[in-house]
């Protein structure tokens, strides 16, 4: 075993078989969440005596259940060790480190892990760091609450919390963890002026949001966004701290919680099951949203790394019908409904379908990456770097993911391009073609060079384009890797008309 020094104490870690990388597990980076500190901004983790033996996992955040939506996360259970335990003492983080000591000052990757705010964990299989690792950085995985413990904002908790305002506690986790890290990282090998944040789906979303917090400020040096942003548009708004309150005290009366004493002692797992928590514009950790803070600049000013997957819209587009599709248009879209049928056609049922696919593909996936990558190239400095993922994962034959989920309809669905980014191919075995191996290898290149020094370029890898808003080049990664136009400009430019009159709320 490996023993360190961080601020809370000793602790000790695990080798790999060949020595080249060393892992630390269930390292508290807060106190509990729990008791008379649910729903507050996390506090200081508590010192330890001895030796705190960090072989395993902590237990993953209090969650309803896995999100059944993402059939790749559903997959990924099998993949690896994972702790079955939920618990609301939850805010631990794991490293993988190549660093032979504190000296290398490695660049860190700090992941964020995707589930809609409501599932998911540091600890699932495919995040496995030690990959990522030995292409010299240090890997960083940790927990942040989900659903209603991470978010909930209700009066007697601004009251209470000295700063005037509640919500977004999910938000202070990440701060919290960044600030651990910032504190201990050194004892690891890591560079703490050296951060990358990387996350897909929500968790791109929490990226999202640092990007525009005052707190966040100096904690991190890059970022990469995989799948998804939160400007306005679908799925991207933003509700104010008055909207939050209304909503938790609605909360607390459906739980017949007389008091926030009352809903502290109801058992955690009571209290996740209702959706529609999310972030707040709160005057604190988020003071504008996120097009207005994009929109004048305001966003921290660091090289981007962003993309979407060509078939995001799977398998969230349920259409069945032409004239269900069509019905919908017009309610969605009103006096712009011939533009968007223009674009997304429904003569019969099965063009209905895949219009379906495309439509939300390009307006919960594809338009906050390009809504992302434009606006902060227009009011940054630091370079922007745009891919385009459209490789179908090779499911085995027989699987219950591949029996829901036919290869026809799935496709590069959401979230499939995670386990390539993170080289983690190997973990399953999955009939991989040499491209698969080819394609991941390549994307974990991408990712650490761009922790390394903003740029994802490198030897041995097909030229990656800066992202300009009038070229719009972006590197295509599938079968082949190589640069091309920006995808589905006619759809962003409509999506670009549409969302313009949405605000905050």
């Amino acid at each position: 075993m490996d023993v360190l020094n961080t601020d809370g104490g000793k602790v000790a870690g695990v080798v790999s078989k060949d020595g080249r990388v060393r892992a630390f597990k269930g390292i508290p980076f807060a106190a509990p969440p729990t008791g008379p500190l649910r729903w507050r901004a996390p506090s200081p983790a508590r010192a330890w005596q001895g030796v705190l033996n960090a072989d395993r996992f902590g237990p993953s955040p209090v969650q309803p259940m896995h999100h059944r939506d993402q059939i790749f996360f559903q997959a990924a259970q099998t993949i690896g060790a994972r702790e079955a335990a939920y618990s609301e003492d939850c805010l631990t983080l794991n490293i993988w480190t190549p660093a032979g000591s504190e000296q290398a000052r490695l660049p860190v990757m700090l992941w964020f892990y995707g589930g809609g705010n409501r599932s998911g964990a540091g600890s699932q299989g495919i995040f496995d760091g030690e990959s990522l690792a030995r292409k010299g950085v240090v890997l960083v995985t940790f927990n942040y609450r989900l659903g209603s413990l991470g978010f909930l904002a209700h009066p007697e908790l601004s009251a209470e919390s000295g700063t005037g305002n509640s919500g977004n506690q999910s938000l202070l986790d990440d701060i919290a963890a960044l600030q651990w890290i910032k504190r201990n990282i050194a004892a690891f090998g890591g560079d703490p002026g050296c951060v990358t944040l990387f996350g897909e789906s929500a968790g791109a979303g929490h990226v999202n949001c640092l990007m525009a917090s005052p707190l966040a400020k100096g904690l991190f040096h890059r970022a990469i966004g995989q799948s998804s942003g939160r400007f306005r548009g679908a799925g991207g708004r933003m509700i104010s701290l008055a909207q939050a309150e209304a909503a938790g005290v609605k909360f607390a009366q459906g739980q017949k919680a007389e008091s926030l004493t009352a809903l502290r002692l109801r058992p955690a797992d009571e209290l996740v099951r209702p959706a529609g928590f999310d972030f707040i514009v709160d005057g604190h950790v988020l003071t504008q949203d996120l097009q207005s803070a994009f929109e004048h600049g305001d966003q921290h000013d660091v090289p981007l790394l962003l993309g979407s997957n060509s078939d995001e819209g799977t398998p969230y587009s349920q259409t069945a019908k032409a004239s269900e599709f069509i019905d919908q248009a017009r309610i969605r879209y009103g006096s712009q409904v011939d533009d968007f049928i223009q674009l997304y056609p429904a003569g019969n049922d099965a063009e209905a379908h895949a219009s379906g696919l495309a439509s939300t593909r390009d307006s919960r996936f594809g338009w906050q990456i390009h809504q992302w990558s434009r606006l902060h190239r227009r009011s940054a400095k630091s370079p922007v770097f745009v891919y385009y993922f459209h490789r179908t994962p090779p499911f085995p034959p027989g699987a219950h993911f591949r029996e829901l989920h036919p290869p026809e309809r799935y496709g590069a669905f959401h979230s499939s391009e995670v386990i390539y980014a993170f080289n983690n191919l190997k973990l399953k075995d999955w009939p991989w073609e040499d491209a698969d191996h080819r394609l991941s290898d390549a994307m974990a290149g991408y990712w650490t060079n761009f922790a390394k020094t903003g740029n994802p370029n490198g030897p041995g890898l097909t030229a990656w384009p800066g992202f300009e808003e009038n070229a719009s080049r972006v590197l295509h990664l599938g079968k082949d890797i190589a640069e091309g136009p920006a995808i589905h400009k006619p759809a962003m430019e409509f999506f670009d008309a549409v969302f313009s009159r949405q605000k905050t709320g």
